[in-house]
């Protein structure tokens, strides 16, 4: 029976463990510093530093010391042949005439024959070494070790675009689910109360009090809002999953959302930022451009020290092995050690174009920086003109929002009254819808408008 109890007690907390793990539930907040660690975009950026961190030490690695081996086998199927003038035959005319076997005329006879074919070397030459090599000056490698760690500047900056573009783009997906999940509440409500409506109508039109035409009215106003709350059912079951992915968490994964569309819109109508200064040389985007600008200037440097001369310093060392037979027996041995001096002498106007181009580079990102920084304050002022248009927007909306409802249960209590007709209460009914879909794009947009605002001024 402890037995029993215990398993059962474990198999308790493991499936409340795992429910745990696999229900997660989320404030805009939380949400969106869940994808600043797990989403792909981060991941992808990350890997991005990481490469460029790595590319650094590439970089480092190649003003170290070098070390190189070769080893090489060659058998010579046919060793190369050599003709050359037969410088044998006078040697030996020569002996022959001072000895006195051949008359001194025979020194003026020609070589017989006149060429000989000469096999110089063996059928198998074996080698093998080592050399090291040592980088002791370049002016172009102290400039890409800079220009390396520039890089890697640049892709944390990168970085942090990417966080901040997450952080809205989180936003606005959550944004998205939580009206459509209000509207849907809304349009269940109404749909129900027509279903009552209906029911109501129906037996009065069997009693004989009401036309057919105005039963098969209510029909249709039920069958069209059902239509319109399946659509949003899965409109909002849509915006979640693109939310999870948005987020990194795989789609089967069941998350909620903690915070409630009302909660969010008085947070974000509390305090106008629409007022706040702006300060451009503060934003990613002009941050990022100054960085590259301080590659542009690395990029000018090292032209300039190409024209400086390189210095490395270099020690060989090998053994080699030739013999008719692949025996290997006898070894020589070969050292040397040295300096390598290149000097740049004249290159026909090479470096000097390429200097004009990268000053030319240094020249246009600075235009760059100028266009920038009246491209953010532009956006600044545009989305703050956005904010309170939408805001205005938002007010009138639900002003008509609540004037609708007001005429349509105005008119469906006529209706089940009998002094409104159903053309009527499909009029109310359908302005009322109207009103509705309009008060929550407003919603929407004023929520977007104030996200794309904290972006341009940098808030996120």
């Amino acid at each position: 029976m402890k037995k029993f109890v215990f398993i059962l007690s474990l198999l308790t907390y493991g499936s409340a463990y795992c429910q745990h793990q696999t229900n997660k539930t989320f404030s805009l907040k939380q949400a969106q510093e869940y994808a600043v660690k797990e989403s792909y975009a981060i991941k992808g950026a990350n890997y991005d530093i990481e490469i460029s961190k790595q590319k650094v030490k590439e970089i480092i690695t190649i003003g170290l010391p070098q070390l190189k081996g070769d080893a090489s086998l060659q058998d010579f199927l046919n060793i190369p042949v050599q003709v050359m003038p037969n410088f044998l035959a006078p040697a030996v005319t020569g002996v022959l005439v001072a000895n006195g076997i051949l008359p001194p005329s025979a020194m003026n006879e020609p070589a017989n024959p006149e060429y000989i074919e000469a096999r110089f070397g063996t059928k198998y030459n074996t080698k093998f070494g080592a050399t090291v090599s040592q980088l002791i000056f370049d002016g172009s490698y102290v400039v890409g070790v800079q220009a390396s760690k520039a890089f890697v500047e640049i892709s944390n900056k990168s970085l942090q675009k990417t966080e901040i573009e997450t952080k809205e783009t989180i936003a606005q997906t959550y944004y998205l689910v939580l009206v459509a999940r209000e509207n849907k509440k809304i349009l269940d409500a109404s749909l129900e109360n027509l279903k009552k409506t209906l029911e109501q109508t129906t037996q009065i039109q069997k009693n004989g009090f009401l036309e057919e035409t105005d039963v098969d009215q209510l029909k249709l106003l039920v069958s069209n809002l059902t239509n319109t709350v399946s659509k949003i059912t899965r409109q909002s079951e849509l915006a979640l999953n693109l939310l999870k992915f948005q987020m990194g968490i795989k789609l089967e994964e069941t998350i909620e959302l903690s915070d409630s569309l009302n909660g969010i819109l008085v947070q974000e109508t509390a305090t106008d930022i629409s007022k706040n200064q702006f300060d451009f040389k503060k934003h990613i985007d002009y941050q990022i451009l100054s960085n590259t600008e301080n590659l542009k200037k690395l990029s000018l440097r090292k032209e300039r020290y190409a024209y400086l001369p390189s210095l490395a310093g270099f020690y060989s060392y090998s053994r080699s092995s030739s013999s008719s037979k692949l025996d290997l027996k006898q070894w020589f041995p070969t050292s040397v050690m040295g300096l390598s001096l290149s000097v740049p002498i004249f290159d026909s106007g090479q470096k000097y174009f390429k200097i004009q181009q990268a000053k030319l580079d240094l020249i246009k990102i600075k235009n760059t920086e100028a266009q920038v920084e009246q491209a953010l304050k532009l956006d600044v002022l545009t989305q703050k003109s956005n904010y309170n248009n939408a805001l205005e927007t938002l007010t009138k909306e639900k002003e008509n929002l609540v004037l609708s409802k007001t005429i349509y249960d105005r008119t469906l209590i006529k209706f089940n009254e009998g002094i409104s007709s159903s053309a009527d209460l499909t009029q109310a009914h359908t302005q009322y819808l109207t009103s509705q879909a309009n008060y929550f794009s407003a919603v929407f947009e004023l929520l977007n408008s104030k996200s794309k605002l904290n972006k341009s001024l940098n808030n996120y």
